[in-house]
């Protein structure tokens, strides 16, 4: 019978070999079996291939979803790999939901609290990460008075996974999506993440909020360097958006200002494709009639629904297409080819 050999004193390369055959459940179970092995695992950083993370807080539990499918699938809950922690008797409940509702395990840990627990298995996540997440969502779904501890364990589970000086720790994802209660929680999540790598910012602090302006965050590198962005219950001023392709408003009240400020950094700026708002009030319609005259009125194919249409001269033989709807206005900004024979531009 051949002799016993502990983990640790195999070699480095056959270790590594070992650590390839195992799921990132067991990778994740093992960092936590003593300092050792946690301290070889941090060092080694076997590739944990996740795409996609979503942590969703609430009251009652901290969902955490990892999606380990490099390609988008449009039933993406089969794709997911979930877990749940739960309070339990002087304790944390812990559900592991892998590629079916049939697939689950579950451990209780006794004498430990709920929101540490998380945090070290997210610390750990984060770590292991070497492939560029393709998005990283985060929603603190909680009363507002609940909200301070449970932030504060997330952004310091963040901060940990990345106290190194190589810079490659450094989160990548193509799209960050927070959903908060003010701009403060924001802040304390982007620095972390590579500007160059990010593309598409969405951020939601609840449309009960008429307008919540973005003071700080519109100064940082990551806002500068993205593509697009998806804002719920926020704004700023219309130069803010400048370095957008496509930007998207959910705000209660539009206002004119709003919407000519836009419009002329639409018409401005070649790199600018798409500005879409969406409005609970919008009470300067007649102005807008005024200012761009009669409109065009188009209809969807069964003509239940009908709404006004400008097109507007831009530069570079651009045309920008103005549409205003029941409960949205959106600009879009094409080429004169597609523009229909016989339409009357206005020099906006």
């Amino acid at each position: 019978m051949a002799p016993k050999i502990p983990l640790l004193e195999l070699p480095e390369d056959v270790t590594r070999k070992i650590l390839g055959f195992l799921d990132f459940l067991a990778i994740l179970n093992l960092h936590k079996t003593c300092h050792d092995l946690r301290n070889f695992i941090n060092d080694l950083r076997p590739p944990s291939l996740v795409y996609g993370i979503k942590i969703e807080m609430r009251p009652e539990e901290i969902c955490l979803t990892l999606n380990f499918d490099p390609v988008y699938h449009p039933y993406e809950e089969m794709k997911n790999y979930k877990i749940r922690y739960t309070p339990y008797i002087n304790g944390v409940l812990v559900k592991y939901r892998l590629k079916s509702y049939l697939d689950q395990k579950r451990k209780i840990l006794k004498n430990c609290d709920l929101l540490t627990i998380f945090s070290k298995d997210l610390e750990v996540i984060l770590k292991l990460q070497k492939t560029v997440l393709r998005y990283f969502d985060l929603h603190f779904l909680y009363p507002k008075h609940e909200k301070k501890r449970k932030t504060f364990k997330v952004f310091e589970a963040i901060k940990n996974s990345q106290q190194t000086e190589i810079k490659e720790y450094t989160l990548k994802s193509k799209e960050i999506e927070v959903i908060c209660q003010g701009e403060h929680e924001v802040l304390e999540i982007v620095p972390f993440f590579d500007p160059e790598a990010l593309e598409i910012l969405k951020f939601d602090v609840g449309k009960q909020k008429a307008r919540l302006e973005l003071q700080e965050l519109i100064y940082l590198e990551q806002w500068e360097n993205s593509k697009e962005v998806v804002l719920t219950g926020c704004t700023s001023v219309p130069a803010s958006f400048q370095n957008f392709e496509k930007v998207e408003i959910s705000i209660q009240v539009l206002t004119q200002d709003d919407v000519f400020g836009f419009k002329e950094i639409l018409l401005q700026h070649p790199t600018q494709r798409l500005i879409h708002f969406h409005f609970q009030h919008y009470y300067s319609e007649n102005e807008l009639l005024e200012v761009m005259g009669a409109p065009v009125i188009e209809t969807d194919m069964y003509e239940t629904r009908k709404w006004k249409v400008w097109w507007l001269r831009a530069a570079e033989g651009k045309v920008v297409k103005m549409e205003l709807h029941e409960d949205s206005l959106v600009m879009t900004k094409i080429k004169m080819v597609h523009v229909p024979e016989g339409v009357e531009l206005v020099d906006a």
